[in-house]
C-alpha cells in the first residue's frame, strides 16, 4: 500500500481595522517515495539542557512537526548548528519545519532548551 502524507496549515485573524485575513490552506505534500520507511517516524524526547540533536531520519523528509509539552516554560531555540544563536519558539506550541525533500534534506537539526524539561516531553513527527 503506497503512504499519503501531507500537512495542511490554515488560519482566520479576525477583528482586524480591515476585516479579517485568511491564512492558507498551505499544503506540504511529501514528494518522497510512497514507501518510504521513515514516512511517519517520530521521535519522542524530554529535552536536556542545552543542545539537543534531532536526527532527521531521510533525506527525502519534507517537513518534521515539533510538539512541545503543554505547560513546559523553558526557552527553546532551533538551530542548525551548535555555534548558530537560533531562533526562539513558543515552548508549548506547535512548529513545523518544511525541508527540501528528493535527496536534500539535512541529516540533523537542534532544539536548544534553556534546561532540562522535567516532566514535558517533545515529540518530532517527520513526513
Amino acid at each position: 500500500m503506497a503512504v499519503q502524507e501531507s500537512v495542511t496549515v490554515y488560519g482566520t485573524v479576525t477583528g482586524l481595522a480591515n476585516g479579517q485575513k485568511v491564512i492558507g490552506p498551505i499544503t506540504l505534500p511529501s514528494p518522497g517515495s510512497p514507501t518510504d520507511a521513515t514516512s511517519g517516524q517520530t521521535t519522542t524526547l524530554t529535552l536536556a539542557n542545552g543542545d539537543n540533536t534531532i536526527t532527521v531520519p531521510s533525506t527525502n523528509c519534507t517537513a518534521a512537526i515539533i510538539t512541545f509539552g503543554s505547560g513546559s516554560t523553558t526557552v527553546k531555540k532551533i538551530k542548525g548548528a551548535g555555534g548558530d544563536t537560533g531562533i526562539t519558539v513558543n515552548p508549548t506550541g506547535t512548529l513545523v519545519l518544511s525541508f527540501t525533500g528528493g535527496g536534500a534534506s539535512p541529516a540533523s537539526f537542534i532544539i536548544n532548551s534553556s534546561a532540562v524539561d522535567t516532566g514535558f516531553t517533545t515529540e518530532v513527527a517527520f513526513l
